[in-house]
């Protein structure tokens, strides 16, 4: 009888002290994709802590296999463009993740992030993504697994900005197949991917089939590959590899200007993409497989289309005919009034001192002995 007297004392000591171990881990109030908090403005920058942060079952498998608990944040961009998202400035080695969708099990992966550069020993997360004005994306952001003890404090630094990218000095180069030049004062397409080679490299040559499929699969929304081989054998040498494996992009010689303009080629391959306007997006160092390459991609890449909100145009005519007042609302002030006397030959931007009344733009145009019949607002 005492054994069976002492087991509910064992049971009841039990379970106070599972309630009491789980008060004592308060977990983070974003942890939950439910309880996500929402960013506003164009540019962010937080500090947080991911301190007994948890994972839900439904999260996203990049999440799951790669942080020890998640925190989540929404942000809607207001306007169209590439963003950087970046725990830069933290000691934690973090995750982290981009995705659009209303609820856990229906999120689809814009872009994911280890480490900013592996091989450089910066194991913070930084990610570039074009973001379309209007849409809602989540961010997730974790430690690493096994970087942190559980309990372990674990503050890191989130900032949200518009891509600060770099403008690079003009170049040229001429392919070794076709002759073809790239001018950077005339590149071709809105994203250009300069991919740097051998062919003795095997990751290189791994890396290529990537680099064919992805030119064929994007080439219509913009996308250009340009294969820069660095290898020392003959030029055909180079194209017989070529031919062979095959390449099915551009390919050209390397040049030590080029090389130091990009700010170096320490090992290969490394890839750098640049958009249409010769700025550099962002580099990478080593081997990435072919998920990598196209979860890149999609991400940077122009949509094929954007759907632009415009104002609507009203007129009132004061006085004389030829007196009249145009406006618009004034979230719309990046807009510029043309007019014509006939939509099929031209139009010409009305350069008038924008006025501003109440909650709208407004410009007062004298048509006297002019021939506009025709007027339109267009975004500068």
């Amino acid at each position: 009888m005492k054994s069976l007297n002492a087991r509910p004392l064992f049971a009841l000591c039990f379970l106070v002290q599972v309630n009491v171990s789980i008060g004592m881990y308060a977990q983070p109030v974003n942890d939950d994709f439910a309880d996500r908090i929402t960013l506003t403005g164009g540019a962010v920058l937080l500090n947080a802590d991911a301190k007994n942060a948890g994972v839900e079952l439904e999260e996203p498998a990049s999440m799951i296999e790669n942080g020890m608990g998640s925190l989540w944040w929404d942000w809607t961009a207001t306007d169209s463009g590439r963003y950087t998202i970046s725990t830069a400035g933290s000691d934690l080695d973090t995750v982290l993740g981009v995705y659009t969708g209303e609820t856990l099990e229906s999120l689809n992966l814009v872009t994911f992030n280890d480490d900013e550069d592996l091989i450089g020993g910066v194991f913070t997360s930084r990610l570039t993504f074009f973001a379309i004005a209007g849409t809602r994306y989540s961010f997730a952001v974790a430690a690493l697994i096994g970087s942190i003890t559980p309990g372990e404090e674990a503050p890191f630094q989130l900032s949200i900005a518009p891509s600060a990218t770099e403008s690079l000095e003009p170049w040229s180069l001429k392919t070794i197949d076709d002759d073809l030049l790239f001018d950077s004062e005339a590149l071709p397409g809105n994203l250009i991917i300069i991919d740097f080679w051998a062919t003795w490299c095997v990751p290189c040559r791994a890396e290529i089939p990537i680099f064919n499929e992805l030119q064929g699969t994007y080439g219509d929304r913009g996308l250009t590959v340009l294969g820069v081989s660095v290898d020392t054998v003959g030029v055909s040498e180079i194209l017989a590899f070529a031919s062979q494996l095959p390449v099915e992009f551009p390919i050209a010689l390397s040049s030590a200007s080029l090389e130091e303009l990009l700010g170096g080629v320490a090992s290969i391959p490394t890839a750098f993409i640049i958009d249409a306007e010769n700025n550099l997006i962002t580099r990478h160092v080593g081997f990435k497989d072919r998920d990598f390459w196209f979860n890149e991609v999609e991400s940077l890449i122009a949509p094929q289309s954007i759907a632009v909100p415009s104002p609507e145009l009203q007129i009132r005519v004061f006085g004389e005919p030829t007196h009249i007042e145009l406006s618009w609302v004034s979230e719309f002030s990046n807009w510029a009034l043309q007019a014509t006397s006939n939509p099929g030959i031209g139009w010409t931007t009305i350069d008038v001192e924008m006025g501003s009344e109440s909650e709208n733009q407004s410009v007062q145009v004298d048509t006297e002995g002019k021939l506009f019949q025709f007027f339109r607002i267009v975004q500068n």
